[in-house]
């Protein structure tokens, strides 16, 4: 007899004499990569995780975050019955949100190009937030005359030299009547004088008020504060750094923030005060979310509904799980290794799981069907779980070994979202076909049992 038979024959007649050794190791193996997965489990909807590295569209687009960043937005909004609680709120948050800006820019400076310490300062993140309106509108009061209309700012220049020649005395008597430039044309009458309102000198009150009640026209937020009409509602827009599109550093900042929410007391601003968050970066987050649980689902179906076909076809329960239990191991370990090797899956690798199982099972299926049969012809169970095992051994090598290079040669693709799809199914469907050699034997001795 050939070595490698002598081997596999001591192998199964281990698992046969020691079943409960070999299905005890099974399920540890089966519950620390479960655990390690599901303790680790990231999931990477990044459209930018599907490209390969090396395309010139790719290394533009990232040229392009790298230089202006991607503009994802992250809208925190505040609800409460109480407009200066919501005020207060916005407040605190914004003092928050800058004293965290500082304090990296303050570690980054210390740092001066050391790159270890700069990635203890973390990521840039947040390009920069806006509270409300009041910096917008001090800047157009500043800059107010830059937005008159031309022919305003004629007829107001006219205003003041009417004004200053009439109040020095150059060619007007005292009682000089004579009108000062109208401003006709304008695209408004102006409103009438406001009696607590200072009068202008140089006679342009007129023009004041008109550009005054002008502006207010498209001030959507007059208190300064983005917030509803009867301020219930009201918001601090924060812009990052990032596309926005699914990837890491989204959970990241968005878990900053909440941190940062987490430390104000809202219930003592208002006991009905209640936060939520908006934008493109929870957005993306749910849209993951949403994807782990499909992801979950069709996994969970799978594993039933093929659960179930082996226990009609076998007519017996524990048929199926003997059957089962090296997918489960392979899904599981497959998961393992793509968080350890990787860090996430995504959205091609998450959906594996379910085509593991399904796959995977073909194996145990064809060796507990060639164990049925001879001991049906009346072998004996050792000879039996021993004989199933070479019998089917080389032909379930080979359909393992070309499931598994079948999904192990979209690594050689340049689509990445394929390339992580075939590490990991290459993992998984083999360690689906080392861990059926000594399990299914362990668990057809519990068959006997049963």
């Amino acid at each position: 007899m050939p070595a490698w038979k002598r081997a596999i024959v001591r192998l199964v007649d281990t698992s046969g004499r020691h079943p409960a050794i070999v299905l005890l190791l099974a399920v540890l193996s089966i519950g620390a990569s479960w655990f390690y997965a599901a303790t680790h489990f990231q999931v990477s909807s990044d459209l930018l995780e599907l490209l390969p590295r090396d395309s010139p569209g790719f290394q533009a687009f990232e040229h392009q975050l790298g230089r202006v960043g991607g503009g994802a937005s992250l809208i925190v909004v505040v609800e409460s019955p109480d407009r200066a609680a919501n005020e207060r709120f916005i407040d605190t948050l914004t003092k928050l949100l800058d004293d965290d800006m500082k304090s990296r820019a303050s570690c980054i400076q210390s740092c001066n190009g050391d790159q270890a310490c700069l990635a203890r300062c973390g990521p840039e993140l947040i390009g920069y937030f806006e509270s409300g309106t009041k910096d917008v509108r001090k800047f157009f009061h500043d800059n107010r005359w830059l937005y008159a209309d031309e022919s305003d700012l004629k007829k107001a220049d006219d205003t003041i030299d009417h004004e200053i020649a009439k109040q020095s005395g150059l060619g007007f008597d005292d009682d000089d009547d004579t009108p000062a430039p109208a401003a006709s044309g304008s695209s408004a009458p102006g409103p009438g004088p406001d009696p607590d309102k200072p009068k202008s000198a140089l006679g342009l009150d007129e023009y004041r008020d008109r550009w005054e009640a002008h502006a207010k026209d498209h001030d959507d937020f007059p208190t300064g504060y983005f917030a509803t009409q009867d301020g219930g509602r009201m918001g601090l827009r924060i812009v990052s750094t990032l596309g926005g599109l699914g990837d890491m550093g989204g959970d990241n900042l968005l878990g900053r923030v909440k941190s940062m929410v987490d430390k104000i007391d809202t219930k003592s601003m208002h006991p009905q005060m209640q936060i939520g968050y908006a934008g493109d970066i929870p957005n993306a987050l749910e849209e993951k979310d949403s994807l782990v649980t499909d992801a979950a689902w069709a996994t969970g179906v799978a594993f039933v509904l093929i659960f179930a076909g082996l226990v009609v076809f076998f007519r017996s329960p524990w048929a199926a799980v003997v059957i089962a239990l090296p997918a489960i191991i392979g899904v599981g370990v497959a998961y393992s290794f793509a968080m350890a090797y990787f860090g996430y899956v995504n959205t091609t690798g998450a959906f594996l799981g379910a085509i593991i199982l399904g796959n995977g099972i073909n194996y145990p299926i064809v060796l507990l069907n060639r164990y049925r049969e001879f001991r049906a012809r009346g072998m004996e169970p050792e000879v039996a779980r021993r004989e199933a095992v070479l019998n089917a051994f080389r032909a379930e090598l080979v359909g393992s070994l070309v499931a598994s290079i079948a999904y192990g040669s979209l690594v050689v693709t340049h689509f990445r979202g394929f390339n992580q799809f075939g590490v990991i199914g290459f993992v998984g469907m083999f360690l689906v076909w080392v861990s059926m050699i000594p399990c299914v034997p362990a668990m057809l001795v519990v068959d006997d049992w049963i």
